[in-house]
């Protein structure tokens, strides 16, 4: 049964930011990282939601500051975020071990792919690989597709699953089967992208 409700009394954030990302251990969610508003400055800070109560409380610091990732993705063990900025482009990877919370480095994992403004998004499509789709360089969109995987936590390119069309801005939800990549902005029409494995 879908009901809306309102915001629960006492489960807002601790403060503004924008440009984070966001992840799940299917028991609580994390919004890690961002910029805070006013003033723009990047965060190493997350946040915790428990689901069970609707509260909000501190969660594990990132390795360093980072706003504008490229996505996020994971099981339901681990969550991963790759790439950003500090300012200034990165393309290296973190982890949260959700038994833990605890946030590392992925030493040596770094996205593959051309990095722009970050305006990819990621969906962890089953436990063991996610997809990090789409983006924006300067010279405009791209339909680049690469996947995660979580046993060797490597990337690799994935021609052959590329997006339909070059886009960014992409809106992401999924089940363990099968990812949903939709809206954005693109020189085609926003129709839902489907990528399964």
């Amino acid at each position: 049964n879908d009901t809306s409700s309102t915001a629960h009394p006492g489960g807002g954030n601790a403060y503004q930011n924008n440009q984070n990302t966001a992840l799940t251990d299917n028991s609580n969610g994390y919004w890690l990282g961002g910029e805070r508003v006013p003033g723009g400055a990047a965060l190493s800070s997350s946040e915790k939601v428990t689901y069970s109560s609707g509260t909000v409380s501190a969660g594990p610091n990132l390795p360093e500051t980072r706003a504008s990732f490229i996505g996020s993705t994971g099981s339901t063990t681990t969550g991963y975020m790759c790439g950003g900025a500090t300012p200034g482009r990165r393309s290296n990877m973190f982890k949260l071990v959700y038994s833990s919370s605890t946030i590392s480095e992925v030493p040596g994992a770094h996205y593959p792919a051309p990095i722009g403004s970050g305006d990819q998004s990621g969906n962890g499509v089953t436990d063991t690989h996610g997809y990090f789709v789409g983006g924006h360089q300067p010279s405009g969109a791209m339909s680049v597709n690469c996947k995660l995987t979580y046993s060797n936590e490597t990337f690799a390119r994935e021609p052959g699953g590329d997006l339909p069309r070059s886009s960014y801005y992409l809106s992401t939800t999924g089940s363990r089967t099968v990812g949903y990549w939709g809206g954005g902005e693109s020189p085609a029409s926003p129709n839902p992208i489907k990528n399964s494995n």
